[in-house]
């Protein structure tokens, strides 16, 4: 069946960006954009702006599309956000999920890549493993009552109380392991490195947090996010490569 298309302000959109795309980069395993792929049924139909996101089929060629299968709780297409373009929108009650394990699984030696902004009062988890106590991007330090960007936990830390207050806008962290040392990049600037935190995701939370078979104990921490592009990767980039990709997500979302 051709898909039914629905998405509007098409011109506003940039067709091409310049320098590497994630494709020209070999290890390439998930690659998820909110410019493509976004539907509001089980991949029939694109999102038009308001509605809630079913799957988000991922850009790669390897079928890791995540879904949300109940309606009440898929976050929300939105176009024309960041750079002309659209976002994928979280709050307290919406998440998307990949809980068929076996092809979500990403093992050391990985580098994933986030672009997204916390904002809104709930203030957790953006992006989180789903069996494992895992996360990139944000969290909140309740000893200092800070919520941090640029933190990276894989089980073990690697950052979790020294990254900068969240601001509201859109950022983009690197996180990867070469299966002895975790490092988290926020902007393209290291903020720390790591061996006790060398793990990659047991499946994939967006918007909540994970760590255990069905969700928790970490599945409270919900965060009001908005999410631009995913990429995943199984190992740990080159600097070159990874400044690459981080040119390219640079270029495309004005990050």
């Amino acid at each position: 069946m051709i898909p039914v298309l629905k998405r509007p302000s098409a011109t506003k959109r940039k067709a091409a960006f310049a320098g590497k795309v994630p494709t020209d980069i070999s290890g390439l395993v998930g690659w998820w954009k909110a410019d493509a792929g976004a539907y509001s049924d089980a991949g029939l139909t694109l999102c038009a702006s308001g509605d809630g996101v079913a799957q988000w089929s991922d850009q790669s060629g390897n079928g890791h599309d995540i879904t949300q299968a109940t309606s009440t709780n898929r976050p929300t297409w939105t176009d024309d956000v960041q750079n002309l373009l659209p976002v994928i929108v979280f709050d307290q009650t919406t998440n998307l999920e990949a809980m068929s394990i076996s092809p979500y699984n990403l093992s050391a030696p990985f580098t994933m890549f986030l672009v997204a902004k916390a904002d809104g009062d709930l203030q957790g988890r953006v992006l989180s493993g789903v069996t494992n106590n895992w996360l990139l991007g944000w969290w909140f330090d309740s000893s200092a009552g800070i919520y941090r960007m640029g933190e990276a936990y894989f089980d073990g830390a690697v950052e979790l109380t020294g990254g900068p207050p969240t601001d509201g806008s859109f950022h983009q962290i690197c996180g990867k392991s070469d299966t002895s040392t975790g490092s988290v990049y926020l902007d393209g600037t290291l903020v720390a490195s790591s061996s006790s935190g060398v793990a990659g995701p047991q499946g994939l939370y967006l918007g909540k947090g994970g760590g255990g078979a069905t969700g928790g104990p970490f599945g409270d921490e919900r965060s009001d996010c908005q999410i631009a592009e995913i990429i995943a990767y199984n190992s740990a980039l080159s600097d070159s490569d990874r400044e690459a990709i981080e040119a390219y997500l640079s270029n495309k979302w004005g990050v």
